[in-house]
């Protein structure tokens, strides 16, 4: 007989241990995490320029004019037709005088319709315009 009764611990937790795989776990899902940039849903190939210069800031932030490879037009990524350009860009301008328009284009767009779309601006007495471009490539 045994009268000496061995005297059970208090089950513990280890809670250092739990802290280093919740750390471990939400490095792992910061990593695997992508971050996306808002892009537009056209897709564009952008011509290259050396020498662009940037517009005038404003506080509204630019009012984006994008032309896709067919010449569709979309203003805020939205498509409008080329005969509401005009009455669009004026009430725009009315709204905000320090309008920025920001010209998006693909390449392969004709210059012919780049120079109306200049007009369709200067009518609406828009003075601000940017267009993008990308970086030429370094060979």
């Amino acid at each position: 007989m045994s009268f000496y009764q061995k005297r059970r611990r208090r089950p513990e937790i280890v809670l250092v241990s739990l802290m280093d795989v919740l750390i471990i776990l939400l490095i792992f899902f910061m990593v695997t995490t992508t971050f996306k940039k808002a892009l537009p849903n056209v897709q564009l190939s952008l011509p290259e320029s050396k020498q662009a210069a940037t517009g005038a800031e404003t506080d509204k932030g630019p009012l984006t004019l994008t032309i896709d490879k067919a010449e569709n037009l979309f203003l805020r990524d939205k498509p409008i037709a080329f005969r509401e350009l005009a009455g669009i860009l004026k009430k725009e301008k009315e709204e905000n005088a320090q309008i920025l328009l920001e010209l998006r284009s693909d390449e392969k767009v004709s210059f012919g319709l780049i120079i109306k779309i200049m007009d369709a601006a200067k009518e609406a007495k828009i003075e601000n315009i940017k267009a993008l471009t990308r970086e030429p490539e370094i060979k």
